[in-house]
């Protein structure tokens, strides 16, 4: 099935930007190693559902992007990436966001509005805190923040009943906020 007009002209314009074709892939059988390093899209009746573009130098992401609206899986590892633009926030059907390695220097309030989001890889970037609106990720299950300078978590990351896998190593650490204890998931 042929992609929904205003979806195919978010990968047209991410394509120029790019300067390369993003080519579409027959079957997406979930995350794995492959998936995270290839720029591909899938797409389910007309609409993308999963979009790898990795180490392709972006800078930025045009504002379209908030078009996918039925995207699921969005890597955009090893890129050059300052922040998590608002579109990716904007993204609700999202359940796994990867921005790892990129240049990113603050996490946005509005992340709060991705309320599907149950795995976000943020490792390999360089901020050092989190907005307290995390804590509103609930249907969140695995968080990669290895090295990216953290000097504290927020006392909301409690919150995260559902998290099973906190990756925070090689920060600056030097405690871990107590509500920690809250999330029984945790292994």
């Amino acid at each position: 099935m042929p992609l929904v007009e205003s979806e195919a002209s978010v990968l047209s314009e991410l394509e120029g930007i790019i300067s390369d074709d993003i080519p579409q892939v027959k079957k997406f059988g979930g995350p794995s190693a492959s998936t995270f390093y290839r720029t591909a899209y899938a797409e389910v009746d007309g609409h993308v559902t999963y979009l790898s573009i990795s180490k392709k130098g972006l800078t930025d992401l045009p504002e379209s992007l908030s078009d996918l609206k039925q995207i699921q899986y969005l890597y955009l590892r090893d890129n050059s990436l300052q922040t998590v633009s608002q579109c990716i926030c904007e993204l609700d059907t999202l359940l796994d966001l990867d921005v790892f390695n990129n240049e990113i220097s603050e996490i946005p309030k509005a992340i709060a509005s991705m309320k599907s989001l149950r795995r976000a890889d943020f490792s390999r970037n360089q901020f050092e805190y989190l907005p307290h609106s995390i804590g509103n990720l609930t249907n969140l299950r695995r968080l990669g923040l290895m090295n990216v300078q953290l000097v504290e978590l927020p006392k909301t990351i409690g919150r995260l009943g559902n998290l099973w896998d906190l990756a925070i190593f090689i920060n600056k650490l030097e405690s871990l906020h107590e509500s920690i204890g809250d999330m029984s998931n945790l292994t």
